[in-house]
């Protein structure tokens, strides 16, 4: 579930200008308590800042903030704070082409249209009783959010790719866009920065990028002369890549179970498949009889 804020709600939390103030900010750190991914459309973001300052500096002439207080200062420091706990959303030239014609309200049909992008149930938290979303995005307000919350199950995903992006996700959309603009989508130099980086992560002399993990097997085997007649030990609790460059270097991959606690190999296990592949012996522990397998160590 990703939770995406409108100029409005913003607005409330860093001016605390509504009488239920104090229920929205218990919704705000319930949603952070969660891990729940927060995000703001770029697109709202001349918006939030014109109406922030304008609301700061009412305040100010009546009384709501001490005069001697310097507003801009006040202003960026609110919107630091903020944008210390949420993600930009990227907006997309191509949204303006999708709004509808008959659409009201263009600047919501962009924030609906930006946050399609994301992995998951989406949820515009706004306080505009009219707001109309694009497409089938809920919007609504603290109560609605919560109640949203509520429904979502409370699981771990075996796989969650979303949640790395979530991290680096501002970073990702500015690079995914420099390597557009420059179009060396082979061997570019993103590609040259990341080897050298691994390199002085891993304290080795080079480190070479592969298009797949797949290939990085493939490749780790070949160095070691992995050919017909060599027993590889590995996990069946993998994905079909780790047998396969096995096989397709005309190897015999021996499948060693796992251990339930840490889901790596068992080490007793693995143990008695190495002594039954020596000794030839699949009573010992079960394998592809073939006599002239040998152990690549």
């Amino acid at each position: 579930m990703n939770v995406v804020f409108d100029v409005n709600i913003v607005l409330d939390l860093l001016l605390q200008r509504r009488k239920y103030y104090q229920e929205q900010e218990k919704c705000f750190q319930l949603l952070i308590a969660n891990g729940v991914p927060l995000y703001f459309p770029v697109c709202a973001l001349p918006t939030l800042q014109y109406v922030h300052l304008v609301e700061l500096k009412r305040l100010q002439k009546t009384g709501g903030i001490k005069e001697d207080k310097n507003i801009r200062q006040l202003f960026k420091e609110q919107l630091k704070v903020f944008f210390g706990q949420v993600i930009i959303c990227t907006s997309l030239g191509a949204h303006w082409d999708a709004i509808p014609p008959d659409h009201p309200d263009h600047e919501d049909a962009l924030i609906s249209l930006s946050v399609s992008l994301l992995p998951g149930d989406t949820i515009i938290w706004t306080e505009d009783r009219v707001f109309k979303p694009v497409g089938d995005i809920v919007a609504g307000d603290h109560h609605v959010v919560k109640e949203e919350l509520s429904n979502k199950e409370n699981s771990v995903p075996f796989i969650d790719l979303s949640a790395q992006q979530q991290r680096i996700r501002t970073k990702l959309d500015k690079n995914i866009h420099t390597v557009l603009r420059h179009g060396k989508y082979i061997m570019g130099p993103e590609v040259k920065e990341l080897e050298e980086r691994l390199a002085a992560f891993a304290g080795v002399k080079h480190c070479i990028g592969c298009a797949s993990g797949t290939d990085a097997l493939l490749m780790a085997l070949m160095a070691m002369d992995v050919g017909p007649g060599d027993a590889i030990f590995t996990t069946p609790f993998t994905f079909i890549a780790t047998a396969e460059v096995i096989s397709l270097l005309g190897a015999t991959p021996v499948f060693v179970d796992i251990d339930p606690k840490t889901f790596n190999i068992d080490p007793g296990k693995l143990e008695l498949a190495i002594k039954a592949v020596k000794t030839n012996d699949p009573v010992i522990y079960p394998f592809s009889i073939n006599s002239t397998l040998k152990i690549q160590n």
